[in-house]
């Protein structure tokens, strides 16, 4: 594939994290690209051993469910993988798992021979939220094995694989275009802001507009977004260029945004920021087409009492702790450190506060708990 194809793929994945594309398009188009026959590509929630498809390609109804099901906590890679530490980079099956003890498992006998997958590429990204998005694409046994520079392919796309899984977290599948996807953004709790090709700001939504009246720390100027820090400011600009830059100009490698926490003149805890590429499909001609889409966490604008978690959850005191540094923004090793915790402490809590709403992953425990802390905040603003 050329890398002018590689690019277009890459849009394609943005548009897919957007419900302007299917996942399963972008599938076939991965599996063409790395030249497999068939295609995984999960996200495992490792507290509650839930497998969130994205999509798949060979599988057959029957063997995704009993993957998702039984297979998904014996198999190999990833709990290789896991227990090497080796996130976010390309990984060849045999890097990962030697091929006799691979041979020798339930796992090969079971799941991978009947569906003729043995050699692999793939890799497991952490997400924001404590998950780990888990693609594999896997060739037959008597295809060639996976060389370096199939490694060196798949590496070019895990960061903009990486942001699209954020992207998906946030959002709810929207079907019917641009306006569709603008409409869901507006009901999100978070503040979302869409920056246009000229780099003004093309579309706010609710929660974003309310930030930036506020004027603390973040603001709307002639040339789009400013962060009143310079040294957030110097960040947060130089991540807005380098997306929107590489996505007009098209080139093949593009930028896969990032984060940055912006400090509030206020002193309360700061904004959280995720910066991101807009797929081609949102982008056109126009001067206002949207080129960069920014995600804004405010953990100020939400009570903070711990009891009125406890009220509406039944959480403990510690859970209910728990959940409000999420809500801020904070990550399960940073909550570990700052409450001098062990981690498998903190992963308990959040096992437990998840059971007490019955959420299945970190991410809709939060959403939860954020849209019952904001019912409840403009209730009391409105009284």
């Amino acid at each position: 594939m050329k890398l002018t194809d590689e690019n277009d793929l890459v849009g394609g994945i943005y548009d897919a994290a957007l419900g302007l594309r299917s996942w399963e398009d972008i599938g076939n188009r991965l599996v063409t690209h790395m030249g497999a026959l068939t295609l995984m590509f999960v996200v495992h929630d490792p507290t509650a051993q839930n497998v969130d498809v994205v999509t798949t390609l060979g599988l057959t109804p029957k063997a995704l469910k009993e993957y998702g099901e039984y297979y998904a906590q014996h198999d190999l890679w990833v709990l290789a993988a896991l227990e090497k530490r080796q996130f976010d980079q390309a990984l060849l099956g045999s890097q990962v798992v030697e091929e006799r003890l691979l041979e020798n498992s339930l796992f090969y006998h079971d799941f991978l021979r009947p569906l003729d997958m043995y050699h692999l590429a793939g890799a497991m990204l952490k997400t924001a939220d404590g998950n780990h998005a888990v693609i594999g694409l896997q060739r037959p046994r008597g295809s060639p094995a996976y060389h370096q520079t199939d490694s060196q392919r798949l590496t070019r796309l895990l960061p903009h694989l990486r942001r699209a899984m954020e992207i998906r977290q946030r959002l709810k599948q929207a079907e019917g275009g641009r306006h569709a996807v603008l409409a869901a953004l507006d009901h999100l709790s978070l503040g979302v802001i869409l920056i246009g090709r000229t780099g003004k700001i093309v579309h706010v939504n609710a929660a974003a507009d309310a930030i930036l009246n506020l004027q603390d720390g973040l603001a709307r100027a002639p040339g789009g977004l400013r962060a009143a820090s310079r040294g957030d400011d110097v960040r947060l600009q130089e991540l807005l260029t380098d997306v929107q830059q590489t996505a007009l100009s098209r080139l093949p490698f593009r930028s896969a945004g990032g984060h940055v926490r912006v400090r509030r003149l206020s002193g309360r805890r700061p904004y959280t920021i995720m910066i991101a590429p807009i797929g081609t499909a949102m982008m056109s001609g126009a001067k206002d087409t949207p080129t960069v889409l920014i995600f804004i966490a405010d953990p100020g604008s939400l009570p903070s009492d711990p009891s009125i978690l406890r009220n509406l959850f039944g959480f403990s005191p510690a859970e209910a702790e728990l959940v409000l540094a999420l809500i801020s923004g904070a990550t399960l090793p940073e909550i570990a450190r700052g409450r001098q915790l062990s981690y498998n402490t903190v992963r308990t809590l959040l096992s437990r506060a998840m059971a007490r709403t019955d959420t299945h992953s970190q991410v809709d425990l939060v959403r939860l708990t954020m849209s019952a802390l904001g019912s409840i905040a403009s209730r009391y603003s409105s009284t």
